[in-house]
């Protein structure tokens, strides 16, 4: 059985370091979009023009974080407030309702809290990339032998393709990278522009659904297979 992980964020960075700290090929296959915290690699700084100050518990993102609203009386003021802001403006309806649904918690009182907390999302933006995972990286079986298709957003403030290009450039089989119309939250803002890209990169073909679903949008049902 093969496995194949997909990710986007941190959830890209999961996979990576999941993959790497395996005794085995955990994964055959992995589709990331922008990889989180794999920008601040100190080979690939000046790509980006990042320097020390903006790294650690001092870096913008932590910053941000740490300020960030957690505890609401009610789930509909929360949602409400977050629903204002204009970090979500741009996601499609069922990602904001996916996160609503996972990302807050409401306790037997009605008070409601963000699932991750700011301090540990701080904690997050401000570690650095675990050293095993560079390894993996650098050596010349790669990520143990799992082929790896990236996506960089042409809008994207974290990446671009030159420093993509220079941290996965060692691995085999080869890296494939590409750069993709949207922002670093393209997965969340355009759902089926990512399922499109996701299935591509497998070999797998689509079939569009007849109807559409409460939110009005046309289905895809996606085949393994070569399309």
């Amino acid at each position: 059985v093969e496995f194949v992980a997909v990710g986007h964020s941190m959830g890209g960075g999961v996979a990576l370091l999941l993959q790497a700290a395996s005794m085995s090929n955990r994964f055959s296959r992995m589709v990331l979009h922008e990889p989180m915290y794999l920008f601040v690699e100190p080979r690939i700084r000046s790509l980006l023009g990042v320097t020390e100050e903006l790294l650690g518990m001092q870096s913008p993102l932590a910053l941000q974080a740490l300020k960030r609203k957690a505890v609401w009386k009610t789930r509909e003021e929360a949602e409400a407030s977050l629903q204002r802001k204009p970090f979500f403006a741009a996601w499609h309806p069922l990602a904001l309702k996916g996160y609503f649904s996972q990302g807050l918690l409401t306790d037997y009182s009605g008070s409601t809290r963000l699932a991750c907390s700011p301090s540990t999302e701080a904690n997050i933006f401000g570690s650095h990339v675990p050293s095993e995972m560079l390894r993996s990286l650098e050596c010349g079986n790669g990520l143990k032998g799992c082929r790896l298709h990236v996506s960089v957003g042409n809008r994207a403030l974290e990446w671009n393709h030159e420093a993509a290009s220079a941290l996965f450039g060692a691995l085999l089989p080869r890296a494939e990278i590409s750069i993709v119309h949207g922002t670093h939250m393209w997965p969340v803002e355009q759902p089926t522009d990512f399922a499109s890209f996701v299935a591509n990169a497998l070999g797998w073909s689509s079939q569009r659904v007849q109807g559409d679903d409460e939110q009005g949008l046309a289905r895809d049902t996606w085949h393994a297979g070569k399309a």
